[in-house]
């Protein structure tokens, strides 16, 4: 299999294991623009630097299925987690078995059926979306004009109407992809803008059908390549791993990324793929899913908590954030910083229980900075883990994070890669 590796991936070396940086041209992984995402070359170092022949692979924050995907292209078994539904769903569509004939028949009756039959569902599926996302919107403002709001609803209802479900899976996931484009806004930072001279310029459906089409054939282009890879399972569970009940399979490598406590909520970013494509239906699906989420941020109301026998670093560095109390832009950043690392510690503690003798976690993981005070993630974490009898392996300064524009935008906080045994 490291023959086909080698072909996906081609020659290239990247500047830094713990970014997607160039890696997001490479087939699978161009299909969604995902900007947190790792490199697949440091899953294949997790492999293939392994004492041991590696048999089992897991990752608790699937994400784009980097992992995934990179171990399937390796020849080994994963098992994956994803709380967020259309991320779920992009990591299986990658990972899938297709039959090429009949993949590209069902795109083209897909494709013939929203051009010439009316969805049935236009009214309901408006009524169910926040009022600024199809025009007229509100004050003005909305995410998608009318017609193209309409094309994808009857591009849903095509699809919906596939008997094979892997098949209704990708072209939902190509539709997700085709979304923002022909959008009004653009994902940039924390959140979302409006296109500059957006109502100039105003997208249609035509130009929704076009880039579906256009991003179909490349994804096609993809399978028919690689199709041999989907021999090697690959699952992808949608699941909170902060249950208690969860169970994690006997594994020898695990590589995950999970998010950063920089009270950035990843929900936001996908939140127009959620709504659009109906994974989202009402505001209390919407809070539901945030409450599933890492706490990493406070942009939503959660129980706070900490660790009963807490790292002295992380001590020291949330007294010098109830310092700065005044400076914070928010009075929960502390209790959400404790609370992000004491589930982390569980989630180890976790792991920990379905780690061969001989087996590792990789983890990547970025500082983050509030009123001047650094929280140093990797360092903090390490520390945990030697308290879990963890053995800490490794704990490299990958690359230099820049700080938020309040922070001056400059380049200063570390991505740590900490290898745990």
């Amino acid at each position: 299999m490291q023959a086909l590796f080698d072909k996906w991936i081609g020659e290239r070396t990247p500047v830094f294991l713990g970014t997607n940086h160039r890696s997001q041209d490479l087939p699978f992984s161009s299909w969604y623009r995902f900007k947190e995402a790792f490199s697949p070359e440091i899953v294949k170092h997790a492999i293939v630097d392994h004492p041991t022949k590696v048999k089992a692979c897991i990752d608790p924050f699937s994400g784009s299925g980097t992992t995934a995907l990179t171990a399937q292209f390796l020849g080994v078994p994963s098992t994956s987690y994803e709380v967020n539904p259309f991320l779920a769903d992009l990591g299986r569509a990658k990972t899938e078995y297709y039959d090429i004939k009949e993949l590209r028949s069902s795109f083209h009756s897909v494709v013939q059926s929203a051009q010439t039959h009316e969805s049935t569902f236009d009214h309901n599926n408006e009524a169910n979306l926040p009022e600024t996302f199809v025009e007229p919107g509100k004050n003005g403002k909305w995410l998608f004009n009318a017609d193209v709001a309409h094309q994808v609803f009857r591009l849903r209802d095509a699809i919906s109407c596939l008997n094979d479900p892997t098949l209704r899976r990708l072209f939902e996931v190509i539709l997700g992809s085709s979304l923002i484009e022909n959008s009004n806004v653009v994902i940039n930072g924390k959140g979302r803008r409006y296109r500059k001279s957006w109502q100039q310029r105003p997208k249609t459906k035509f130009d929704l059908l076009d880039t579906f089409q256009t991003r179909a054939e490349r994804c096609f282009v993809d399978i028919e390549s690689f199709n041999s890879k989907s021999a090697v399972p690959a699952r992808i569970e949608l699941q909170d791993v902060r249950d208690e009940d969860l169970c994690f399979p006997e594994f020898d490598v695990s590589v995950f990324s999970p998010p950063y406590p920089n009270s950035f909520d990843y929900t936001d970013v996908y939140n127009v793929e959620l709504w659009m494509l109906g994974y989202l239906k009402n505001r209390i699906q919407n809070v539901e899913l945030r409450r599933q989420t890492l706490t990493s941020h406070v942009q939503i109301s959660k129980a706070f908590a900490r660790l009963v026998d807490q790292p002295a670093l992380l001590t020291e560095t949330v007294e010098k954030l109830q310092i700065q109390q005044d400076r914070l832009w928010d009075k929960r950043i502390p209790r959400m910083i404790e609370t992000y690392f004491l589930e982390m510690s569980n989630l180890l503690e976790n792991l920990a229980k379905s780690k061969k003798p001989k087996g590792r976690v990789w983890i990547v993981v970025g500082n983050s900075q509030y009123a001047g005070v650094e929280i140093e993630t990797g360092r903090i974490l390490a520390e945990i883990a030697k308290g879990l009898g963890y053995n800490v392996v490794k704990n490299d300064i990958s690359r230099k994070l820049r700080t938020s524009p309040q922070q001056g935008g400059s380049p200063r906080l570390g991505e740590a890669i900490l290898v745990l045994a």
